[in-house]
């Protein structure tokens, strides 16, 4: 299978951060499994990512990330919740359905906490696919 068609069946989109392909300098055909390990050539083993994420699934940088912080209108309690959600609740849940979410505190030297775009993506698909109730937000909703 070429690039082309590995970037096709993926939309013209980042697997992980569903960067569109015009918004992006380069687009990269990663292995799920990288070969080193004994990954395949195979199709399936195969994912579009732009060179951010790729980077950063390489230890080469940080992946696009959603970035919480307290607008400073929290009161005490409210932000010592708000930082419970982030630091627990959010990675508990996350691990439940399988996904490996980890909040990265203070990247930018700022008081913000980054949760990487890619995990959030995937624990809303997982969560889309194990309860009926729950409704998924589109690619369209945020991009």
């Amino acid at each position: 299978m070429s690039k082309e068609a590995i970037h096709e069946r993926d939309r013209q989109r980042c697997t992980n951060c569903l960067a569109l392909r015009e918004t992006v300098k380069t687009f990269d055909v990663d292995h799920n499994v990288p070969r080193g390990v004994g990954g395949s050539e195979l199709y399936q083993n195969k994912q579009t990512l732009c060179r951010r994420c790729h980077d950063a699934k390489h230890g080469d940088g940080i992946a696009p990330t959603v970035q919480l912080e307290s607008s400073g209108r929290m009161t005490g309690v409210e932000f010592r919740w708000f930082r419970h959600f982030v630091k627990e609740m959010l990675p508990k849940l996350a691990e439940e359905h399988g996904i490996e979410l980890e909040p990265k505190f203070n990247l930018d030297d700022g008081e913000a906490w980054h949760l990487p775009l890619g995990d959030f993506r995937r624990l809303d698909r997982q969560l889309s696919k194990e309860d009926g109730s729950y409704r998924s937000v589109q690619a369209s909703d945020y991009m």
